[in-house]
C-alpha cells in the first residue's frame, strides 16, 4: 500500500468517527441544551452552545485536513453563498405556500423559535453537506453512493440496536432518501452550501410557522410531504434543465457514483 492510499485511508477514518460522533451527540442535543439553558437563561444561546460543543470533532478534523488551504470554501462558505441561499429558499417556496393554505397559523412563535430553526439549518447543511458530504465525495476520498451510505447510517442504527433488521433496513431506506437529494444539489450547485440551507431554512420556518396538525403513524404528513416531494423534484428539475442548457457537466455521474475520482477532488 502507497503513502497516498494509507493517507486516504486516514483521513475517511477521521471524517466518519468525527461524523459519528456529531451524529452522537446530536441525539442528546436537547439535554445539552437543557443543561446551558439552566445556566444561561437567554433565548437561542443554549442551541447554540449545543451545536458548537456537539461540533469540536468535526472543527477539529476540519482543521488537520484542510491545513494550509481555505477552510471555509471547503465547507460551502464562500462568497457566492447569498446568492445560492436566495436560490434555494426559490426552490422550497412551495413548501411554504402549501403549508400556509393548507395549515393553521402558529400565534405562539416567537422570535427566538425562528432563530433556532435557523440554526438548526444552518449547523446541520453545515455537518452533512460541507462536512461529511464535502470531505468524503469532493475530497475525492469516496464515491457519490458510499458516502450517501455512511450519511444515513447513524440515523438508522437505533433501530438496530432494537434487534430488528427489516426495520433497520426500512429506517436505512427512508434515510437514504432523506439525504441524497440534498446532497446532490450541494453538488451540482458547485458546492455552494447557501443552495441547501436556503432550501432547508424556508421549509423548516414553514413548519414552524404552520405546524402540520396530524402525523400518522408511518411518519406521512399529508400536505406536508407533498410539499417536500414537491420542493425537491422542483429543485432536481430546474438543475438538470439549467445545466443541459448551458452545457455544464454534472458533479455526480457513471465514473464517481461507486468510486472517487481524482477530478472530484477540491483544487
Amino acid at each position: 500500500m502507497d503513502d497516498r492510499k494509507r493517507k486516504n485511508i486516514w483521513e475517511v477514518g477521521a471524517i466518519i468517527v468525527a461524523y459519528f460522533l456529531f451524529c452522537y451527540g446530536f441525539s442528546h442535543f436537547n439535554a445539552l441544551s437543557a443543561v446551558v439553558r439552566n445556566a444561561l437563561r437567554v433565548p437561542v444561546l443554549p442551541e447554540l452552545v449545543a451545536f458548537l460543543f456537539c461540533c469540536l470533532p468535526v472543527v477539529a478534523v476540519l482543521v488537520w485536513l484542510q491545513r494550509g488551504r481555505n477552510f471555509f470554501r471547503s465547507v460551502g462558505l464562500m462568497r457566492s453563498f447569498g446568492g445560492g441561499m436566495v436560490r434555494g429558499m426559490a426552490f422550497a417556496l412551495p413548501s411554504f405556500l402549501i403549508s400556509l393554505l393548507t395549515e393553521k397559523f402558529n400565534a405562539d412563535v416567537v422570535l427566538s423559535s425562528v432563530l433556532t430553526v435557523a440554526l438548526y439549518a444552518f449547523f446541520l447543511e453545515f455537518v452533512y453537506r460541507g462536512f461529511a458530504f464535502g470531505q468524503l465525495f469532493h475530497g475525492g476520498r469516496l464515491g457519490f453512493l458510499p458516502t450517501m451510505v455512511v450519511l444515513a447510517v447513524p440515523f438508522a442504527l437505533p433501530v438496530l440496536w432494537n434487534g430488528n433488521v427489516w426495520m433497520f433496513l426500512l429506517a436505512f431506506l427512508g434515510c437514504m432518501w432523506d439525504v441524497t437529494p440534498f446532497s446532490w444539489l450541494y453538488a451540482e450547485w458547485n458546492r455552494n452550501l447557501g443552495v441547501t440551507f436556503g432550501m432547508s431554512l424556508l421549509i423548516r420556518t414553514g413548519w414552524l410557522l404552520f405546524p402540520v396538525r396530524e402525523v400518522r403513524p408511518d411518519g406521512f404528513q399529508g400536505w406536508g410531504s407533498v410539499a417536500y416531494l414537491i420542493c425537491i423534484v422542483l429543485a432536481v428539475a430546474v438543475t438538470v434543465i439549467y445545466k443541459c442548457r448551458r452545457g455544464i457537466p454534472f458533479r455526480v455521474n457513471g465514473k464517481n457514483l461507486w468510486r472517487a475520482e481524482p477530478s472530484q477532488a477540491d483544487e
